[in-house]
């Protein structure tokens, strides 16, 4: 098997990606995460699963010339320019051990020591501060190798392998005819050995051929759950330990995801069943999943597929699947083989079975392709349809077919040969032309019409757009799954509805990231979903179960059409960049989701190194006052890591925690303690990762120690003394001058009561002759006000007709004055409000009864007086009087600067909840100044001018009462012309019948 046409993915480092590499002789597990590479240039790097980060010593200075190397706990032993070294990431410390003058060669762990190797013996060593356990060899020994397993070290010459036991006793010398490259002890103890001439098995040297040639150089051995794996100058193989089986695998210049190189030089299993491949052109990473996902990729060569694009899958009733791609009608086996190719049929964009037939739309037209004949005949369409290219297809359960075009849709009838146009009518894109995608029938025979601006439904023959779908960048795909819900695929995201009628779509979120999903297919208890971050399976419900990316089994940018479909046996396959990707949704989801490895990959204060891939030897103390940074990563690379975080200060209970996007960490000061550093990976759809800790403390700073602390406390406080003393004196002193503030103060107020008191006596005075001088006005006014009133009701009951109507006109006025005079004479001019007396007024008769009461004055004066009433049945609330007395001030105001023959207007009425009141005239107008001052007490216009002037009290009485009841007066005057007084008040009933109109 070639590595073009396996099924395995060999995975770039993510560096490797943008065109750089690391060319690795030896990989090494890292205790806390990651990888350590040492390369063909002697440098010892960290890997943490993003970037590579050279080790470097105290001075920061890169470790160079490193041959060799091994971990054991939280150190690495070294061999460095021919010299035994150990190495602490922990706080990037290097020691040189001066264990022998002779140059040392390799190096390997057993049982937890160190063991170095030169050509005299072999050291053994567990601390660094130790003197190592030297083995002599019988004699000078020139090594190609040295390699051990649980129990043994083994030494290679030039020939052959002697064993070292842990009791020290060695063996004979194994294949002493061959230079062994590589020992590896497999799950089940078996001890394979590779030479420069081939595979060998057990200490018997049971050859095992991996393939034609009869020399294949071994240089790496290493065992996952796929097999054993073998690295050789010439790629890698793997054996199949069950069937006996070898696979080979080499590196393609045109697949990215072959190996990097075919010169394997390490190969190392990772604690998740992956394998990392060091060749000489790359290291690569095999994950565990990938065998699951079996592939016919694109290609020339024989066994491959000679196409770059599939279109559309369908698979028949035997089992055989087609492709419709850019290279014609394929039909595979179910092994996946080319059983039949069709090249002339040109570039197939979509294809739908209809009975024993197969309906291709390509760029010819619609060409119908008889499988058993293996013939095909293009499908006679009017001239109008012959402008625009077929995109979709469907046959529905009418057996008609719906044909789709840009802006066109068609429904054919074959066994009437009858087309169907619907037009363009039916299309809501506003920017103009719409294609047509898709075209679906659910379950309940209705149809479902895609295009890029949304989804239509079809009913009652029309079509009807779909408003939720607008905004989702338009549709690629519907798919119905086995309960009845409709799935609706959009360049922008996922949708689906638990029904079809009404049709309610949710919107779902498909990796917990922004991802183009492009086709839908079903599963046995959920689906599955391609996108552009992957492959995600979801419940029924729309909810994520697991997502896979690389480097699970699936590249980058892996998928791109809609080309998906679930086979009668149970598998998926799916359309990809690759080729046709299988996969069995059983064995896939029966993996289990591996916790991610989180690995700390740098410390760094202040931005200085202080500790490199996780190691921790002793608790870092950092000075306060700097910053300390982390940076976070997974191996292997799934992305960016989503970090959760939480500081615990001194043992305290745990804060909440955190988010922080990528993988770097940075904390600003922190304050003197002890502190442990929480973190954890939260990805959706995978499992979170462990919970790592990491304890480091915060120095005090020189200012906080304890003597300075207490030395500050005794200032403190001799400061604290000095100022209440201080403080003391000046309150006595403050004391006193307020003591001679208050004494003069007091002198002061005594005066000020003495001038009160005589004020007071002064105003009583003359509150006493006022009271009394109104008295002697009241009985002055009041008696002959009386009399008169006396007798005009006398002349009233005797009078007749016209006369007897102005002696009552004249009685009301006689009381309306003695009243105003009572209130005026013996209350003051304030009583005039009375709002305790506020009741109901009718305001028709009140408005009436003023106006002909004012009516003896104007025909006096030649003037007209007009009264335009519409308040029939309308009351207000306010005392008694006060409508009469707002009324005729107004009255007189006009009557006094009215000339002869002038004419006055009274119009009342109700608008909108108010009673207004108007009183115009055609008087002489007022100027702006004395409209400016018209409602203030006491002002007059040119009061020696006016001999009918009186006190300037009318309109201003007129404003407090209107105030008074929450109405408001404006006026409009212009000279020589006239002006008007508005009166507007709330209303407190109002007849709901039509009002008639009085007018007088």
């Amino acid at each position: 098997m070639t590595a073009t046409a396996s099924n395995h993915l060999f995975y770039p480092l993510p560096h490797q990606e943008a065109g750089s590499l690391i060319t690795a002789k030896t990989i090494v597990k890292n205790t806390y995460g990651g990888l350590w590479f040492v390369d063909v240039r002697g440098s010892l790097v960290f890997y943490d699963g993003r970037q590579l980060k050279p080790a470097v010593d105290k001075s920061g200075q890169p470790l160079t010339g490193v041959t060799d190397a091994v971990m054991i706990g939280s150190s690495l032993w070294l061999i460095k320019d021919k010299h035994a070294y150990f190495y602490s990431p922990a706080n990037t410390a290097l020691y040189k051990l001066n264990i022998s003058q002779v140059d040392m060669e390799y190096v390997v762990e057993a049982n937890g020591s160190a063991v170095f190797a030169n050509r005299r013996g072999l050291y053994r060593i567990a601390h660094r501060s130790q003197k190592p356990e030297f083995i002599a060899f019988p004699h000078p020994i020139k090594l190609s190798g040295l390699y051990s397993n649980s129990d043994s070290v083994f030494v290679a010459p030039s020939r052959g392998v002697y064993e070292y036991r842990a009791d020290n006793s060695v063996s004979e010398l194994l294949l002493a005819e061959q230079q062994i490259t590589d020992i590896f002890q497999d799950e089940q103890q078996q001890l394979w050995l590779g030479t420069l001439n081939g595979l060998y098995l057990s200490r018997q040297g049971v050859r095992v051929e991996l393939g034609r040639s009869q020399r294949q150089s071994v240089s790496a051995i290493a065992q996952t759950d796929l097999g054993l794996w073998v690295g050789s100058k010439n790629g890698l193989y793997l054996i199949d330990q069950n069937t006996k089986s070898v696979s080979h695998y080499a590196s393609s210049l045109h697949d990215m995801y072959s190996l990097e190189g075919n010169r394997v030089q390490a190969l190392q299993q990772d604690d998740t069943g992956g394998l990392w491949i060091a060749t000489n052109n790359g290291v690569n990473y095999l994950p565990p999943t990938t065998a699951l996902m079996k592939r016919l990729r694109y290609g020339l060569d024989e066994g491959l597929l000679p196409a770059t694009q599939i279109n559309d899958l369908v698979q028949t009733s035997d089992g055989r699947t087609l492709l419709a791609t850019d290279n014609g009608l394929f039909e595979l086996s179910v092994f996946l083989n080319i059983v039949k190719h069709q090249p002339a049929l040109g570039q197939i964009n979509q294809m739908v079975p209809r009975g024993r037939e197969l309906w291709l739309a390509t760029e010819r037209g619609i060409e119908i392709y008889a499988r058993q004949t293996d013939t095909w005949r293009q499908l006679e369409v009017p001239d109008l349809f012959k402008q625009g290219k077929v995109v979709s297809l469907m046959v529905d359960n009418f057996g008609s077919v719906w044909v789709g075009m840009s802006s066109r849709l068609y429904r054919y009838w074959p066994d009437s040969d009858e087309w169907i146009s619907f037009g363009s009518h039916w299309l809501r894109d506003p920017r103009g032309d719409e294609l047509v995608t898709t075209v679906f029938a659910d379950s309940e025979s209705q149809i479902w019409v895609g295009t890029d601006y949304g989804l239509y439904q079809f009913e009652a023959g029309r079509l009807y757009l779909v408003e939720d779908t607008t905004k989702e960048g338009g549709v690629l795909d519907i798919y119905e799954d086995r309960i009845g819900q409709l799935w609706v695929v959009n360049n922008h995201g996922l949708q689906y509805s638990q029904t079809l009628a009404p049709l309610a779509l949710q919107n779902i979120s498909i990796s917990g990231v922004r991802a183009n999903p492009y086709c839908v297919v079903g599963g046995n208890s959920g689906l599955w979903v391609t996108s552009s971050k992957g492959l995600s399976y979801l419940s029924f419900t729309g909810r994520l179960q697991r997502h896979f990316k690389p480097p699970e089994g699936i590249i980058t940018s892996e998928f791109y059409s809609q080309a998906c479909m679930q086979g009668i046996n149970g598998k998926l396959l799916f359309g990809s960049r690759q080729g046709v990707l299988e996969v069995d949704p059983t064995q896939v989801l029966a993996i289990k989701e591996p916790n991610l490895q989180l690995t700390l990959s740098e410390v760094k204060v202040d931005n200085d190194l202080r500790q490199l891939a996780g190691a921790v030897d002793d608790q870092l103390v950092i000075p306060y006052g700097v910053s300390i940074s982390f940076e976070f990563s997974t191996v292997p690379y799934y992305g960016p890591p989503e970090l959760s975080y939480r500081l615990i200060k001194d043992d305290k209970v745990p804060a909440e925690w955190q988010q922080v996007d990528g993988g770097t960490l940075l904390i600003d000061t922190l304050p003197p303690g002890q502190f442990t550093l929480e973190a954890k990976v939260d990805r959706l759809g995978r499992n979170g990762s462990e919970i790592s800790r990491y304890s480091f403390a915060v120095e005090r700073p020189w200012y906080l120690s304890m003597g300075l602390m207490t030395l500050g406390v005794v200032v403190a406080t001799l400061v604290i003394l000095l100022m209440v003393v201080w403080r003391s004196r000046a309150f006595k002193d403050q004391n006193l001058q307020l003591k001679q503030a208050v004494f003069r103060k007091t002198a002061k107020i005594e005066l000020q009561k003495k001038q009160l008191n005589a004020s007071n006596m002064q105003l009583q005075r003359i509150l006493s002759t006022r009271q009394n001088t109104m008295a002697q006005l009241s009985h002055e006014l009041r008696t002959p006000l009386s009399l008169a009133l006396g007798l005009l009701s006398s002349l009233r009951q005797h009078g007749t007709g016209a006369d007897k109507d102005k002696l009552e006109a004249a009685e009301k006025n006689l009381v309306h004055s003695l009243h105003v005079a009572d209130q005026i004479l013996s209350r003051d001019a304030l009583a005039l409000v009375e709002p305790e007396k506020q009741c109901e007024q009718w305001v028709s008769p009140i408005i009436q009864s003023s106006f002909m009461s004012w009516q003896v004055e104007a025909e006096a004066k030649q003037i007209a007086l007009c009264l335009e009433d519409e308040t029939q049945d309308l009351s207000v609330s306010m005392a008694p009087y006060h409508l009469e007395i707002m009324l005729g001030n107004l009255l007189s105001n006009a009557l006094k600067y009215t000339s002869t023959n002038g004419c006055i207007t009274v119009a009342v009425r109700e608008l909108k909840g108010q009673l207004v009141i108007s009183v115009s005239d055609t008087g002489k107008g007022m100027s702006e100044e004395t409209k400016s001052h018209l409602f203030e007490s006491y002002y007059q216009e040119e009061p020696e001018l006016s001999p009918e002037a009186g006190f300037g009290l009318g309109l201003s009485t007129v404003k407090q009462l209107v105030e008074l009841y929450g109405g408001d007066i404006s006026v409009i005057s212009y000279q020589g012309v006239g002006s008007e007084f508005i009166l507007r008040f709330p209303v407190y009933k109002c007849s709901a019948n039509p009002v008639d109109v009085k007018t007088y």
